[in-house]
């Protein structure tokens, strides 16, 4: 009964004190649910191909095209970057052009053409003789995959991870506006329930594709997260009568309207200073982030040289122990939302911990993760090639799970509810855009010969800079505080200049497809 208790006058008319009833009986669920409901399982097929195709990502490019660690690592690292920058460009299409529903739609499509070109070089009968000699640093020569193989790979990859970075900040934002904005239990709800099915799928996809990669085939494992893919577009289109969508405000000013072209910029830029505070604050999670990722290309690698035995002969593939990532995620949900923030709750009097706290509380782990993964990494290097086990690799996805579910749940609750109800896709894209930054510091970082080197400096170098991000998070946190009812009376009159014009976020225009 995860939808919760429906005791509030539900969108659709039915009558309040209604009983909550589970997602599996679809009679007699609302429309609401029923288009919620849609997108959770949506978000598990999406979540399942992107993070499925992610992790095996570094070997693909190792293995398959032939790059060395650290061109993988970068490789990964710009990947990251192209599907975080996107972000906020798919936001503001989708607050002022094409709508949430129509956004998601064309990127799905995209999404679904760049995975059969990522497949297309993996099936031999394609490009059999699509390969070049090259000559190694050691004098012998290889065969690598031609220009042609890498051109359909790269070109896929980009489709991949730019089509769900444009729609992955306002899906969050699609489902809360399912509910009317009086519903705000709902409404927080949702995050952590978006949250834990996206992860659900994460977890799937991060299982299933090293293991048909490792066992099958690549072909194998790309195809799957292709049928992944194609069956969340399905369900999507199924979905289209159950969703609320809200109106697209006019790209242009409509006939007696009271606003000029010039005019509705002037509020607009005025809308974007309020954002300010909020984008201030999210700065020092840029180096957080782009840790969180590290995940997908050097922790695989650490694991490439541990002894990877499960039972007897059987070995867990190397870029199959991130998916310990999304396990320990929904272990971490599960834990804060039904025992310990309810626990914190009734020791503060009622009062629940904000969105600002947890993601202060989010950096503790975090640096204790980057502390794990160096001790890691200092005895992994000291011992011989193999022998120490990859079970002592999971400390440093436990501390690094908890971290992001900390920060992620809370970091969508302050994109929505602190945004101007006519920017909130856009702040949501802000959010990724965070995200982003972090992937290029990441980058830039490991394309330094030093940190290249030696690893374990690293690791303990980014478990260091926790300490100033989080005393500047907790400063520009109560510099904000300090600020906040000026700030919300300018919104609420910036926001009652904009009514005039941008019409479609009124709740009372609110209708289903």
């Amino acid at each position: 009964e995860y939808m919760g208790n429906t005791s509030i006058m539900s969108d659709d008319g039915r009558e309040a004190g209604r009983a909550a009833v589970p997602w599996w009986s679809w009679s007699q669920l609302t429309p609401t649910e029923r288009g919620v409901s849609i997108q959770y399982a949506c978000e598990g097929f999406r979540a399942f191909s992107v993070w499925g195709f992610l992790t095996i990502l570094t070997l693909y490019l190792y293995d398959a095209l032939k790059m060395d660690e650290n061109q993988s690592t970068m490789i990964v690292f710009a990947a990251m970057s192209a599907y975080n920058f996107a972000a906020p460009f798919g936001a503001y299409a989708a607050e002022y052009y094409l709508g949430n529903y129509k956004t998601q739609l064309i990127c799905m499509i995209g999404w679904t053409l760049g995975m059969l070109l990522i497949c297309l070089p993996t099936m031999s009968s394609v490009f059999p003789t699509d390969l070049v000699e090259v000559t190694t640093a050691l004098g012998t020569t290889e065969l690598h995959p031609g220009l042609l193989t890498q051109g359909c790979s790269f070109i896929g990859i980009g489709l991949v991870v730019i089509a769900y970075g444009v729609i992955h900040p306002i899906l969050p934002v699609f489902i809360a506006d399912q509910f009317p904005s009086s519903n705000q239990l709902k409404i927080t709800a949702s995050f952590s329930w978006f949250y834990f099915f996206g992860t659900l799928g994460s977890a799937a996809g991060c299982v299933v594709s090293p293991v048909l990669r490792a066992y099958v085939s690549t072909f194998a494992s790309l195809a799957a997260l292709t049928l992944a893919i194609v069956a969340g577009l399905a369900l999507f289109l199924f979905g289209t009568p159950y969703y609320v969508i809200l109106p697209v405000p006019p790209s242009a000013p409509t006939e007696g309207s009271a606003l000029s072209w010039a005019q509705r910029w002037a509020k607009l830029k005025e809308t974007a200073v309020l954002l300010v505070p909020t984008m201030r604050v999210l700065a020092p999670l840029t180096i957080f982030w782009g840790l969180v990722y590290l995940q997908m290309s050097i922790y695989v690698f650490t694991a490439a040289r541990m002894d990877l035995a499960v039972v007897g002969p059987v070995r867990i593939p190397a870029d199959m122990i991130s998916s310990s990532d999304d396990l320990f995620v929904l272990a971490h949900i599960a834990l804060l939302e039904y025992w310990v923030l309810p626990a914190v709750m009734r020791w503060r009097g009622g009062v629940p911990l904000s969105a600002y706290a947890k993601i202060a509380f989010g950096f503790v782990p975090m640096a204790l993760a980057m502390v794990c993964a160096g001790v890691l990494e200092l005895v992994v290097d000291s011992k011989p090639a193999q022998s120490v086990w990859w079970v002592y690799q999971l400390p440093v996805y436990v501390f690094n799970s908890l971290a992001e579910v900390l920060v992620s749940v809370a970091g969508y609750e302050v994109a929505y509810n602190e945004a101007p109800p006519s920017m909130k896709n856009v702040v949501a894209g802000i959010w990724s855009l965070v995200t982003a930054l972090g992937s290029m510091i990441m980058l830039a970082v490991f394309a330094v010969p030093i940190f290249q080197r030696n690893r374990v400096a690293t690791f303990f170098f980014f478990a260091a800079s926790m300490v100033p991000s989080l005393a500047l998070f907790v400063w520009l946190t109560r510099f904000n505080t300090a600020q906040g009812d000026a700030t919300a009376a300018r919104t609420d009159e910036v926001e009652a200049l904009l009514e005039v014009e941008v019409s479609g976020r009124d709740p009372s225009t609110r209708k289903r497809r």
